[in-house]
């Protein structure tokens, strides 16, 4: 067994990997396979840029090419300013400290036929269509606050970034088609009652969430108007908190450095006080998504375990 550590770059002695944007390390194994291991910093990319990065490194690593066929792009100015940038006036959850969990990793296939028969479920009742991360954050948000257990009246948040690299290209501050790989993203804040998320039916939670994506484009332009109660990045991390990305479309499933696109990827387990989840592609053998979390404490591992293991 290796160590995630192992596999991760290192700074030089005496300089800070925090103050580093970008690191890679590459770890060949005796039986001939390899992995390649990424740290970067959330200053400099989101999760599109740093894949998008990573596709011209292996397009140069591939072909010999002096430069990508996708040029990065940095224009910063693209952008836009809010005219009176501040923090909202209060956290969505006013009142509850920070407090850092000893959260225990756990790691859920959940399988394509398992997320169809979800969709079709969803079509039934409401009429609409959803998408697979609907799909998954409902029942894994719905899972997660089962097996914690709080008060009814207790709030609940899922939390997840938008991209919003096409709401700035039909402002024509971003052209389409770019290659700008900095933070583009907008967080998304879905917030109900325990006891609702508990209760209601998958489809009712389904239409939470997607009812908070649609609201994305007008509070996006709301907040470059100024508008201090969207800013983004309002929600404090805790136990009633849970953030989700989706690593599923990101460059880095396609780079290819000569020996063919990844087998798998990975967040490496190391300590974070982060209450993440981590949608990936299954491994090839495994038709669905793979599902990394790490927002549960010890003590609600295993009855999380029991309630997304129905999906699964």
């Amino acid at each position: 067994m290796v160590a995630d550590e192992q596999l991760l770059p290192s700074p030089p002695p005496g300089i800070s990997k925090d103050g580093l944007p970008f690191m890679i390390q590459v770890t060949e194994f005796k039986c001939g396979g390899f992995t390649i291991g990424l740290r970067w910093s959330h200053v400099m990319f989101d999760g599109i840029g740093v894949g998008q990065f990573e596709m011209a490194i292996a397009e140069i690593a591939r072909s010999g090419l002096k430069q990508p066929s996708l040029t990065p792009l940095w224009r910063r100015e693209a952008i836009l300013s809010p005219p009176n940038p501040q923090l909202g006036t209060q956290s969505v959850a006013p009142g509850i400290p920070y407090t850092a969990f000893e959260f225990e990793f756990c790691t859920v296939d959940i399988s394509l036929d398992s997320i169809n028969k979800s969709k079709e479920q969803f079509t039934k009742e409401t009429g609409e269509i959803c998408s697979t991360f609907d799909v998954i954050t409902a029942n894994l948000w719905r899972s997660r606050t089962r097996a914690i257990d709080m008060p009814s009246d207790t709030s609940v948040y899922a939390n997840f970034p938008a991209n919003v690299r096409q709401a700035l290209q039909n402002k024509g501050t971003l052209q389409e088609g770019s290659g700008y790989y900095g933070n583009c993203a907008y967080g998304i804040v879905v917030e109900a009652p325990s006891g609702k998320i508990a209760t209601c039916s998958f489809s009712e939670i389904v239409m939470l969430i997607k009812e908070a994506k649609g609201r994305l484009t007008t509070k996006f332009s709301r907040w470059l108007e100024g508008d201090p109660h969207e800013f983004p990045l309002q929600v404090t991390p805790n136990y009633e908190s849970i953030y989700l990305t989706d690593w599923r479309l990101l460059g880095s499933s396609k780079a290819d450095y000569g020996w063919g696109t990844p087998k798998h990827i990975v967040p490496c387990r190391i300590d974070s006080p982060v209450n993440v989840c981590v949608f990936l592609n299954s491994p090839a053998l495994v038709r669905g998504v793979r599902v990394v979390t790490h927002f549960v404490v010890k003590e609600h591992l295993e009855a999380f375990r029991g309630e997304i293991n129905k999906m699964a």
